[in-house]
């Protein structure tokens, strides 16, 4: 009895000691399951990360480009809008200039034309002055020499005919009054009919420059 006894103990010791070792192996297979799955989550975190990560810095590199890409469009429309302003101002200066030179050349070409008219005007007024003073001197001149004329034919007259009273020599060759003021046109300014009436001996003392008005 003594001996069934410890067998008997002895082989409860022994299942338990298997027991033990099943549960240790169980649990042993149990916390590695656990462990690969912890692995496999973290494994599983850690790839969603980096792929998080991945899409954070993508999206990081993209939004710089594009605020690179809008700064420098905006360096851009600012080198445009400077170069057109640029453009614009130099245009603007062209034209001012354009202008000022057109004003320039009129104001000279106006002053010009006021020189010429001027000028004109001085030379028309020098030739009726001219006019007048040639006027006067052959008025005077033809005057003086009507008288001369009448002198000689009154010297004639007396010596071939003595017998005749001076007053029908005189009748017969009316004498030139004294010339009068001159006219501003060179008109005559002796007595009416000193000039028209002439006898046959004047007519052929007559000078053809002389009797022909100036034009």
């Amino acid at each position: 009895e003594w001996g069934q006894q410890e067998e008997k103990e002895l082989r409860m010791e022994i299942a338990k000691q298997e027991l033990i070792a099943h549960a240790r192996e169980a649990a042993s297979r149990v916390l590695s399951a656990l462990s690969d799955r912890q692995m496999s989550e973290r494994m599983a975190l850690d790839a969603r990360k980096r792929e998080q990560f991945q899409r954070l810095k993508e999206q990081f590199v993209k939004d710089q480009e594009r605020r690179q890409a809008a700064r420098q469009e905006e360096l851009d429309d600012d080198f445009s809008y400077a170069r057109e302003l640029r453009d614009r101002e130099r245009r603007l200066k062209s034209l001012e200039e354009e202008l000022e030179r057109k004003a320039r050349q009129a104001l000279v070409d106006h002053y010009s034309k006021l020189s010429a008219e001027a000028a004109r005007r001085e030379q028309k007024a020098l030739w009726r002055i001219q006019r007048h003073r040639l006027e006067s001197a052959r008025l005077r001149f033809l005057l003086e020499d009507e008288k001369h004329i009448q002198e000689m034919l009154k010297a004639v007259s007396e010596a071939h005919q003595p017998q005749e009273p001076p007053d029908v020599l005189l009748s017969v060759h009316p004498q030139v009054t004294s010339p009068g003021p001159e006219h501003p046109e060179g008109g005559q300014g002796c007595d009416s009919g000193s000039a028209e009436q002439h006898s046959p001996a004047w007519d052929g003392w007559n000078r053809p420059g002389l009797l022909t008005p100036l034009g």
